[in-house]
C-alpha cells in the first residue's frame, strides 16, 4: 500500500483536460427505452443500465442488473436529497470526484477519464455519478459538522500501529503508465524500463528530468509522510533505500510505481503529525459511515418500483 498523493495539476488544470469529456453530447439510441425502475417518478430505463455496465467495467466493480438499477436509484436519490439545501456540484467538483477515484486505482485522472470516454461512458452518466457522491460527502459532513474523533481512539490506534515517533520522509511518486489490456510482454518491458530509471536516478533534483524523458512517466509534487502512513513493510523498505534513490517498482493497478526518497529523518513533530495523519484517517471512515446511517433513512421514505 502505497500514500495517497496528490495530482500534478491543479483543479483548474484538470478541468480544462477534462472537459471534452464532461462536455461531449452523446445522442441517445433511436429505439424506445424500455423502464426497468421508476425513483420518486424519475424512470430508469434499460440505456441508464447500459451505461451504468460501461462505468463499472472501467471502474472494475462488479456487475448485475440489480446492482446497477440499485446504484442508479441511489444516485438519483442522493441528488434529489442534496438539491434541497442547494448542493449542486459543478464541473469541478464533478473532477474532483473522479480524481479520487483515479487515486484508488492508482492512476492519473485524465486516464480515468479517457478510458470512460472510450468505453462510451455519457457526459451525462459521469455528471450523475460522480456528482452525486461529491454531494453527498459534503451534505454528510455539514450534517455532521460536530464529529470529531476522540484522543483515546487516536492514542489506541497509535498503539496499534506501534507508532512512537519515528521518520518523516519526503516523497515522490514515479509513476510509469501501463495501457489497459496490455500483454505480459508490454508490463515487462515497462518494467525494464522502470528498473533502467531505478539506476540512473540518483538525485531528487535530476530524477524527476530523468524521468520525464520515458514514455508515459509521471512524476508527482513531493509530499511529507511519517511511518504512520505506511504499513510497517514498506516501512522497511523506505528505511533501506538511499536519500535521493527510489524504491523497487512495484506493479499495482493500471501502472508500474516507485518512490523517490528526498529527504528522511527524525519526524518534526512525529507524534503529533503520526495522530493528525490518524485522526483524519478515522474521521474519514465516520463520515463514510454515518453518510450511509443517511442514505438508509433516504431510500426507505422514497418511492421506488422496480419492474
Amino acid at each position: 500500500m502505497t500514500p495517497d498523493f496528490r495530482m500534478l495539476h491543479s483543479t483548474r488544470l484538470l478541468v480544462a483536460a477534462l472537459a471534452l469529456v464532461l462536455n461531449l453530447s452523446i445522442a441517445l439510441p433511436v429505439c424506445a427505452q424500455a423502464v426497468v425502475a421508476t425513483v420518486n417518478d424519475s424512470p430508469v430505463t434499460d440505456y441508464d443500465i447500459e451505461q451504468r455496465a460501461k462505468l463499472h467495467r472501467v471502474l472494475k466493480l462488479p456487475f448485475t442488473k440489480d446492482i446497477a438499477v440499485e446504484g442508479i436509484i441511489e444516485d438519483r436519490l442522493k441528488i434529489i436529497e442534496t438539491k434541497k439545501y442547494k448542493i449542486q456540484p459543478g464541473e469541478a467538483e464533478v473532477v474532483d470526484a473522479i480524481g479520487r477515484v483515479a487515486q484508488e486505482m492508482k492512476i492519473p485522472t485524465e486516464a480515468l477519464s479517457a478510458q470512460m470516454q472510450k468505453a462510451g461512458v455519457s457526459a451525462d452518466h459521469v455528471r450523475e455519478h460522480f456528482g452525486a457522491q461529491y454531494a453527498w460527502k459534503v451534505y454528510a459532513r455539514s450534517m455532521n459538522k460536530t464529529l470529531d474523533i476522540s484522543e483515546r481512539q487516536i492514542r489506541q490506534e497509535l498503539e496499534k500501529r506501534g507508532v512512537k515517533g519515528g521518520t518523516e520522509y519526503t516523497l515522490r511518486q514515479v509513476f510509469f503508465v501501463v495501457a489497459a489490456g496490455s500483454n505480459e510482454a508490454s508490463v515487462k518491458s515497462r518494467m525494464r524500463e522502470a528498473e533502467a530509471l531505478r539506476n540512473r536516478f540518483i538525485d531528487c533534483s535530476t530524477g524527476p528530468q530523468l524521468a520525464i524523458q520515458y514514455t508515459d512517466v509521471v512524476v508527482k509534487d513531493p509530499v511529507v509522510r511519517t511511518g504512520a502512513a505506511f504499513p510497517p513493510a514498506f516501512v522497511r523498505e523506505l528505511d533501506s533505500t538511499p536519500v535521493g534513490r527510489v524504491t523497487r517498482p512495484q506493479r499495482v493497478q493500471s501502472g508500474i510505481e516507485m518512490l523517490a526518497i528526498c529527504r528522511k529523518g527524525p519526524a518534526r513533530d512525529a507524534d503529533e503529525s503520526a495522530a493528525d495523519t490518524i485522526r483524519q484517517e478515522l474521521l474519514e471512515k465516520r463520515f463514510e459511515q454515518e453518510g450511509d446511517k443517511l442514505y438508509r433513512r433516504v431510500r426507505a421514505r422514497a418511492v421506488v418500483a422496480k419492474r
